[in-house]
């Protein structure tokens, strides 16, 4: 019989981290699938095969929405002529962005899904920006934002702009969130303020 422990172990440590509940079901499954195999359980692997390919669907499903709501709020915000109104709408596209940007890197691990949240993340301040005379200072409102990726990013993205506001912020999801995308997008941030250093010691950072 095979010692489950480690990755018992595995399912605690992702628990306590930021992991989507199908991330866990995937885990579980798997370990479903390996205890079939000891047991030659043919048609207990078919069915674990099976669950397996809708946990897949459910994920991608998932991913695919997050991107559409995404478009479809940046998309109804260029459509409203009035700036507050406007503004008030790219900022909830912004803080959807951010939210998905940060649960793909570090729920799903997904660097490709994230990726794209920050393009449309991207999209987002550029539409903000050209609101006259400029309204990427109505970010602030997103700094207590119970999303850490959403304050991170904000705070990332307010630093020229209100450094002594942000700049404790950045220094505290730092310092709490190491080894995590969030941490490092922190870490990002603050370099080259005195105490943050990027990994390689040099000027340069890409994505998670």
């Amino acid at each position: 019989m095979s010692d489950d422990r480690p990755n018992n172990a595995l399912r605690r440590l992702l628990e306590r981290a930021q992991v989507d509940k199908h991330m866990l079901t995937r885990l579980d499954l798997f370990t479903e699938f390996r205890a079939a195999m000891e047991r030659k359980d043919v048609n207990a692997q078919l069915d674990i095969a099976r669950r397996l390919k809708l946990n897949a669907s459910d994920i991608l499903a998932e991913k695919q929405q997050a991107a559409a709501a995404i478009a479809a709020g940046l998309k109804d915000a260029m459509a409203t002529s009035d700036p507050d109104e406007r503004t008030t709408k790219l900022l909830k596209a912004y803080e959807l962005a951010a939210k998905t940007r940060y649960w793909a890197y570090d729920a799903l691990g997904d660097v490709e899904a994230g990726n794209a949240a920050a393009t449309q993340e991207g999209d987002i301040l550029k539409a903000l920006d050209a609101i006259p005379p400029g309204r990427l200072s109505a970010l602030a409102t997103l700094l207590d934002n119970p999303d850490i990726g959403v304050r991170v990013e904000t705070a990332a993205n307010l630093k020229s702009a209100m450094p002594d506001r942000v700049i404790p912020i950045l220094r505290k999801i730092r310092e709490e969130e190491m080894g995590s995308s969030v941490g490092f997008a922190a870490m990002r941030a603050l370099w080259p303020d005195t105490g943050s250093k990027l990994p390689d010691g040099k000027g340069s950072a890409t994505k998670p």
